[in-house]
């Protein structure tokens, strides 16, 4: 009975030894460390430029493409934005482009960029951080009349969130209320 499990093990132990060796070489011929870039899309200039410029010189060829986000918008609409698809030998001009939308469509505030050598060509994947955009105003205290001090408030609705604009546009609801007499009024 051992002499049928020693040659199917001593052939297992071989099998691993093999793959192990296999796997070895291959992490050299395969591998390398990710570049990992974040990139800044709230700014209305182009300081991502720089940033790219360092890090790509040549073009590469996408082997795939992952993105995530994390606000709800579709997939579709990120690539089309980026313009880049798998199959596709991509300049750093091209990832300048694609920035340059995704900051136009002022829905994020930040990208992070991993890439990584593939079998193939790169491998890229995408995260984009959403910014805060500004939804509604709640006004209480009042029965009758509130949209009309809505009309006080800077920030419109889909517009990137600026503390500073809102601080002061609740300011000046404030006190046009207080002007008007409803001194228990709160935005």
């Amino acid at each position: 009975m051992t002499r049928c499990l020693l040659p199917s093990a001593r052939g297992y132990i071989f099998f691993l030894y093999i793959l192990a060796y296999a796997g070895f070489f291959s992490f050299f011929v395969y591998s390398t460390e990710p570049l990992m870039l974040e990139i800044s899309l709230l700014s209305e200039d182009d300081s991502y430029n720089s940033i790219l410029e360092k890090h790509f010189s040549d073009s590469c060829i996408v082997e795939s493409l992952c993105i995530s986000s994390d606000i709800d918008i579709q997939e579709e609409e990120i690539r089309y934005l980026l313009g880049i698809h798998e199959g596709m030998s991509i300049l750093v001009d091209d990832i300048k482009r694609g920035c340059f939308h995704l900051q136009t469509k002022h829905k994020f505030q930040q990208m992070r960029l991993c890439i990584v050598e593939g079998m193939h060509g790169k491998i890229i994947k995408i995260h984009l951080a959403g910014a805060w955009t500004f939804g509604k105003v709640h006004i209480q205290g009042l029965l009758l009349g509130k949209d009309a001090y809505k009309q006080y408030y800077f920030l419109e609705f889909g517009e990137l969130f600026d503390i500073k604009k809102h601080r002061d546009s609740c300011r000046k609801i404030e006190n046009v209320l207080h002007e008007r007499g409803y001194f228990n009024g709160c935005v």
